[in-house]
């Protein structure tokens, strides 16, 4: 399933907040396949309580699908968000995301500035940090020593 962005639901008035307690348990087993999230989604499903909470959630998506100017003293750090990182960097991407496709982030490697790392992380997938934290630990704590 698409994220909530790329569909278009999230820009529904109401019926996303409705319905992503089983939205969020759909896009756990689409994206992170294999991965029994039965306690993970009990926190998420407690952190959604409320419709504020829910909307809150949803704002990233809302954000993201639509255009709108970014008044001029905040440009410079929009551009952050698109232009390419000057510095070095870790990219952390699991092997089975169903959200993000390795066909998408396999040139990702070739766009990074010098002394980035890319790492592939078996048996994970949309939410490697949670899928595989030791591995996942260890990548993060070797490349900041370096």
């Amino acid at each position: 399933m698409a994220a909530p962005a790329r569909t278009g639901a999230a820009q529904l008035p109401a019926l996303p907040e409705r319905s992503l307690p089983r939205l969020v348990g759909k896009l756990w087993r689409d994206w992170s396949p294999g991965y029994d999230a039965t306690t993970d989604l009990a926190h998420v499903r407690t952190s959604l309580a409320g419709r504020a909470h829910r909307s809150a959630a949803l704002g990233y998506y809302r954000a993201a699908a639509r255009p709108f100017r970014v008044p001029h003293r905040y440009r410079r750090w929009q551009a952050a968000m698109t232009d390419p990182p000057t510095r070095p960097l870790m990219y952390l991407h699991g092997r089975d995301d169903g959200c993000l496709g390795l066909a998408v982030v396999r040139r990702t490697g070739e766009t990074l500035p010098p002394g980035s790392e890319m790492h592939v992380v078996d048996d994970a997938g949309h939410f490697l940090n949670v899928e595989q934290p030791a591995i996942v630990n260890r990548l993060v704590r070797d490349f900041l020593s370096r």
